[in-house]
């Protein structure tokens, strides 16, 4: 009998009977690949002892179907209810070959999260089958996509989300048309639509419910009963403004040719906002170049629709954007040294100097760079992903297995995605910056201030792969199935969680907004030393926070000294009730190699190390780097939620501020103690009485709504437990093989595959 295990203890999944039915339906399927399995390596060549199944030639052509209603029903020789397994594996007892990873013998071996890739795949349905030779789990995604399932304790590990609590997005977004359509079509229903969908990420959605939305406002013009709120009709407005704009494509002024011809680039593709200056298809491939254009063109309307929601109507570029895809992540570096070039964040950067920005063709952290080396000398022996995406099973060689080809389209499977995050990460971010440029919402050649030109390329950003951390219960992950337009960057949420768990951000509200505003936190970053007082001196009574020490910052602004600060340590009441979870921190990414933030190529995404290490042997350089990573974070974190709480509270005053900016000189530093005053200006925080001073109770008053405020936003995405443990005696998964009813592996079988939903 197989017996089947669903591993949801402490994943906080909706485990039971209905799990397993709602997998029939689209949903969400988190993989993720470990790299920590063997000295940092996954275990080449597949999983050992896992022969038996020497499947024919030809492919295998999945066929319509998925799961009835209901779900399977438990039976002789059947799958339990409860749905897919999680984390560790799919088949239970009997289902495992002796071996383990690579070889391995032994006691269980803890294995380092960070040290590993993790992907949240979409999926229209999962086939689950009972019995052998079809493979026991086929997923079947968008684009014809149908892989099988595999799954490893230690190695490939599988996380399904209930699609009852986690439904699919586009899905949700149809189901919520559809109920506004029977309710009549309300201008603010409508409106709301676009506002979801926008935060979804589902530009093509958002942008049809606005041109209904825009329609019916006008149609209420003739008729009086029709009620539109202000706020709808002042979208309404700007969007039939920039609707033609977005849409029409722009001249090609010859810029990418220039640039390709100084670059030495081989060739220059283009759509209609935008230029993308390559090195050929040595270097990426036709659909890598197709997506990459589709994703910026997607942005472009994305970022002119979030500003239309507030009423806003930007003017667009009147020449094509120019992108450069780097020939090799090696080659970034030296490509920001040469063109000037702002920190490498996202894989990617921009350069304000030529408003361009550079695209990176692969992760540059750790593990981004560990999983492409892994999976790329899978494909070198003659895996071909594209084939594998489509479910088709090649001959198989000497050695190989139909478990090998499970393991192979598995791989393609998070490769694939592991790309698609990486070009939202790079676009939404960098691309976004690039465009406030373009727009004239921030001038190209000014030189901000730190957290405004970084709070704004986060604040539409849709960062790439999970977040990992620890607490006292173990390591965790924060995933999030959408972030960017208007949504929290489910990454530095939980960032900022982190630090006001661990008592690392200054417990005043007033000094925690001063030190943003000031650039502390980024001068902070650069010194490596930290600026907000330690859990230690939080708990002592009678700390001032603030103070003389709050001063001597460059521009030569002051701080509001002891009397503006609070006296007292206490963590105050914008955090979790409780306190929060102490523990180890997250892990360090590995950041800008030529002195950017370090976030690994994207927020969170960390670098190998963090979890782990021998306490009792410090390294003070390792010391030293870690706390440059963490005030890096800091620095990025306090910068994103400033200027999340000002778009989403203050919208028309942020642009009233980037405006004042822009009269400022250019290509120069501006005066930090002028740009404080611009900004209490802008925002109503000066002394009615005396327009040179800040008005403290004002300023004290809209410190603390932005750290309530942010209080709304501290459980946004998704945490996982992450299982650790590499067991040696559990090789892989092996649905092939005679079972008998006590579950221990017969002789092997011959045949081919067949159908899995045959």
């Amino acid at each position: 009998m197989f017996r089947w295990i669903l591993a949801v203890a402490g994943l906080g999944l909706a485990a039971g009977p209905g799990l397993l039915a709602q997998q029939g339906t689209p949903g969400y399927l988190i993989i993720r690949v470990n790299l920590d399995t063997q000295g940092g390596q996954p275990a080449a060549g597949g999983m050992p002892g896992m022969g038996g199944m020497q499947p024919g030639s030809g492919g295998m052509q999945p066929g319509p179907g998925g799961m009835r209603p209901g779900g399977m029903q438990p039976g002789p020789g059947g799958m339990r209810p409860g749905g897919m397994p999680g984390p560790g594996g799919l088949p239970g007892q009997g289902g495992f070959q002796p071996g383990g990873l690579g070889g391995q013998t032994g006691q269980n071996q803890q294995i380092d999260p960070a040290k590993s890739v993790a992907v949240v795949v979409p999926y229209k349905y999962i086939v689950a089958r009972r019995v052998p030779p079809s493979w026991p789990f086929v997923l079947h995604g968008e684009g014809g996509i149908s892989t099988f399932l595999y799954a490893s304790k230690g190695y490939v590990q599988l996380y399904p989300l209930d699609s009852r609590v986690y439904p699919n997005l586009t899905n949700r977004m149809e189901a919520k048309r559809r109920n506004w359509e029977r309710a009549r079509k309300p201008a603010q229903g409508g409106f709301d639509l676009v506002v979801e969908a926008l935060s979804y990420g589902l530009v093509d959605q958002a942008w049809q419910y606005a041109d209904d939305t825009a329609k019916l406002v006008e149609a209420s013009k003739e008729n009086k009963e029709i009620a539109v709120p202000a706020t709808v009709a002042s979208f309404a407005k700007a969007f039939n403004e920039v609707k033609g704009q977005v849409a029409a494509p722009v001249p090609d002024t010859g810029d990418a040719a220039r640039w390709q011809t100084t670059l030495g680039a081989h060739a220059v593709d283009q759509k209609h906002h935008y230029a993308l200056v390559h090195w050929g298809d040595s270097s990426v491939s036709r659909e890598g170049v197709s997506r990459r254009l589709d994703s910026l063109e997607s942005n472009f309307k994305a970022f002119y629709l979030w500003h239309a929601l507030g009423g806003v109507a930007l003017k667009a570029p009147d020449r094509k954007q120019v992108v450069v895809l780097a020939d090799k992540a090696s080659d970034m570096p030296r490509l920001r040294d040469t063109l000037d070039g702002k920190p490498i964040v996202s894989d990617a950067f921009y350069t304000p100097t030529h408003n361009l920005i550079v695209l990176a063709p692969e992760r540059m952290d750790d593990a981004g760079r560990a999983f492409s080396r892994f999976v790329q000398s899978k494909y070198q022996v003659g895996w071909n992903r594209e084939e594998l995406l489509k479910g088709k099973v090649p001959n198989l060689k000497q050695g190989e297995t139909l478990a090998s080809a499970a393991e192979m389209m598995t791989l393609a499977l998070v490769d694939k995605t592991v790309e698609e995050e990486l070009i939202t990460s790079q676009v939404t971010r960098e691309g976004s910056r690039q465009l406030f440029a373009a727009s004239g919402v921030i001038s190209q050649h000014l030189v901000p201030p730190e957290w405004t030109e970084h709070g704004a390329a986060n604040l539409l950003n849709k960062p790439k792969g999970p977040h990992y951390w620890s607490d006292n219960r173990g390591p965790y992950m924060t995933v999030g199935l959408a972030s960017g337009y208007g949504s929290p960057n489910y990454i530095l949420v939980r960032q900022y969680r982190d630090f006001l768990n661990k008592k690392e951000l200054n417990p005043d509200a007033e000094e925690l907004l001063m030190n943003t505003l000031m650039d502390r936190y980024f001068d902070a970053a650069r010194d490596g030393k930290d600026i907000d007082p330690s859990p230690q001196q939080q708990k002592q009574d009678g700390v001032q926070i603030g103070g003389a020490g709050a001063a001597g910052q460059p521009g030569g602004a002051p701080g509001f000294g002891g009397g503006f600060g609070r006296p007292g340590g206490g963590q105050p009441g914008f955090g979790r009730p409780g306190g929060g979870f102490p523990g180890a921190p997250g892990s360090p990414g590995e950041g800008d190699p030529e002195g950017g933030p370090g976030f690994g190529g994207g927020f969170g995404q960390p670098g190998f190390g963090g979890f782990g290490g021998n306490p009792n042997q410090p390294d003070p350089e390792a010391e030293a780097r870690n706390l440059k990573l963490k005030l890096e974070r800091k620095a990025q974190v306090t910068a994103w939620a400033l200027t999340f709480y000002l778009a989403k509270k203050k919208m028309p005053a942020l642009l009233a501020y980037y405006a004042e900016l822009n009269q400022m000189p250019r290509d120069m530093r501006l005066d930090r103690t002028q740009v404080l005053h611009t900004f209490c200006r802008v925002m109503g925080l000066m002394d009615t009485n005396n327009p040179t001073e800040i008005n403290k109770t004002e300023f004290k008053r809209f410190a603390e709504d932005w750290v309530g405020f942010l209080r709304v936003y501290s459980s946004w995405g998704i945490d996982l437990q992450v299982d650790t443990t590499a067991d040696p005696g559990s090789g892989g998964i092996n649905p092939g093989g005679n079972l008998d009813p006590s579950g221990g592996m017969g002789g092997p079988m011959g045949g081919g595959p067949g159908s899995p939903d045959g």
